[in-house]
């Protein structure tokens, strides 16, 4: 409604007025006692000031704030009145909401404050187990598209990673953690709690690997909830000692037997014997030689450039037999994989034909530690090893098998030892057959 066509009607109570809604009805009114809407307006002065204060109360029909009911025009007018009679107050002695505005304004803050106070509570209160229920989630959803025969695709492959994880922690969370510290307020968990939990899975026989995974879940719930501002503070794993892992693969393969393998891998498969050619003399990992493409083979340098590797871009040697074996295969396009996987993607991992044939040569029978178990990374550890047999110190062995640390290529330090033990106990022998004594020149004879 334009305002300049308003037409203001005074009310018998001093400083209020209202204009009437040209359509609107509103009320009990019938026939010629129908009501039309009002809007309201309160206008008044304080003794001793020439300012006219004036403000908009709302329409009859909006009610009274924080009134559900349906008001009368006479309730509405009161509470008017009443709001025109507390607004006075206020000016006069400086204290409270002096308009409409400011008590909306002030009102809000208090909504805020009272709900930022509930929230703080909430969050005081927050036990391990309620933040775990929002970290951990619903399980994965399957929406994979494999069809019976079909090759997996990258899909099924992130599905099933996600639910193996999914399941993994949900169990160490219910079987270990939810037992010593879910009921508690996750404010109030400390290392003495934590240590608790160390013994239990400890005095249980829990390998270090499963406990260190545990306390992993732990403190990826806790960064979860301080990222939520669900909590602040230091974590409580922050410098908690665990058990160390030794994860670290022993077993590698003599020339003969690593020979032995590659033969009745190339009977089997040209391409599982390509990948394990390219890891037992090149040593590279698996990822790297599936996302190996023929722009990455320079043949006149006798070079693979690995790119985005773990510890950087890196050049990596090719033998001859690398060699032949990469021109024996059909080239493709330089930014063709080199090793496609079926669907045409990255092999996401290697085929099972490797493992069909290492338990065929029984290279793993009688073993059951899983450190001494051959596995595709054997072949990697083999060129590290044989490196190291020969004699290359660690830096050599470091940069040619891509580590990102010389502290990593510390494992390959004994068989670097033992070399350098060999020859030294060789030069001992030389020293102990008398008829390899010199006469050297200015040596003082006996006798003389």
């Amino acid at each position: 409604m334009d305002s300049k066509n308003i037409k203001w009607i005074k009310t018998k109570e001093k400083g209020l007025r209202y204009y009437e809604h040209p359509t609107r009805p509103y009320g009990d009114g019938r026939g010629k006692n129908k009501r039309m809407d009002r809007c309201y307006s309160i206008v008044f002065r304080i003794k001793g000031d020439k300012k006219i204060y004036s403000y908009g109360m709302g329409w009859w029909s909006e009610g009274i704030p924080g009134c559900n009911k349906r008001v009368t025009e006479t309730e509405f007018e009161s509470y008017c009145l009443s709001e025109m009679n507390f607004y006075k107050a206020n000016i006069v002695s400086g204290n409270g909401p002096k308009s409409p505005k400011e008590k909306r304004k002030m009102e809000e803050e208090n909504r805020q404050a009272v709900k930022e106070a509930e929230e703080r509570e909430k969050r005081e209160n927050l036990t391990f187990a309620d933040i775990w229920k929002e970290y951990h989630g619903e399980k994965p959803e399957d929406k994979s598209t494999k069809k019976k025969g079909q090759a997996p695709n990258e899909e099924n492959i992130i599905y099933k990673r996600k639910l193996k994880k999914y399941i993994r922690e949900d169990q160490l969370y219910r079987l270990w953690i939810a037992p010593v510290i879910g009921k508690m307020r996750i404010k109030e968990i400390v290392k003495l709690n934590l240590k608790a939990l160390l013994k239990k899975m400890e005095d249980a026989g829990k390998s270090p690997r499963t406990i260190q995974y545990s306390f992993a879940v732990i403190r990826q719930v806790y960064n979860y909830a301080k990222e939520n501002k669900q909590f602040s503070g230091e974590l409580p794993t922050y410098k908690f000692k665990l058990p160390k892992v030794d994860n670290e693969r022993r077993n590698f393969l003599t020339p003969e037997k690593a020979h032995m393998l590659l033969q009745a891998l190339k009977a089997k498969s040209q391409d599982t014997y390509g990948i394990a050619l390219l890891s037992f003399q090149c040593g590279l990992r698996f990822g790297e030689i599936a996302h190996l493409k023929w722009s990455d083979v320079d043949y006149d340098r006798g070079l693979l450039l690995i790119l985005d590797a773990k510890a950087g871009t890196r050049n990596a040697f090719i033998t001859e037999q690398v060699s032949e074996m990469l021109k024996s295969r059909e080239q493709g396009k330089p930014s063709d994989l080199i090793f496609p996987a079926k669907t045409g993607g990255v092999m996401p991992r290697i085929s099972p034909t490797f493992y069909r044939v290492v338990k065929e040569l029984g290279l793993n029978e009688g073993i059951d530690d899983r450190r001494q178990k051959l596995v595709f990374h054997s072949a990697r550890h083999s060129f590290g090893s044989l490196l190291a047999e020969q004699g290359q110190d660690l830096y050599t062995i470091q940069k040619l098998i891509g580590h990102k640390t010389v502290t990593m290529t510390q494992r390959y330090s004994h068989l670097t030892e033992n070399k350098l033990k060999n020859a030294v106990e060789s030069l001992g022998k030389a020293f102990e057959q008398k008829d390899n004594i010199v006469d050297f020149p200015g040596a003082i004879k006996q006798g003389e």
